[in-house]
């Protein structure tokens, strides 16, 4: 029980550390200044990829609360199945 205790601290902290670093880094793929809304197929999927990306920097404390508790509950129960 500790070990599964362990290893979803340890995944929910991996978590936040890329949900913070991909928030600052992600941004500055995107070379078009072209809105989602205005394309189509994979680059509107990616340009929506990169403004999430986007909103999660300008709200970094609670989508990093909300990255490690869903990290935290699905390594949890994953574990458990």
């Amino acid at each position: 029980m500790r070990d599964t205790l362990v290893l979803c601290i340890k995944a929910a902290v991996v978590g936040v550390l890329l949900n913070v670093l991909l928030s600052f880094t992600a941004p500055l793929l995107s070379n078009a200044d072209v809105p989602a809304e205005e394309t189509v197929g994979v680059k509107r999927f990616y340009l929506e990829v990169l403004n999430m990306f986007v909103n999660h920097k300008a709200n970094i404390y609670s989508s990093s609360l909300i990255v490690a508790v869903a990290v935290f509950v699905s390594v949890g129960v994953a574990k458990l199945l």
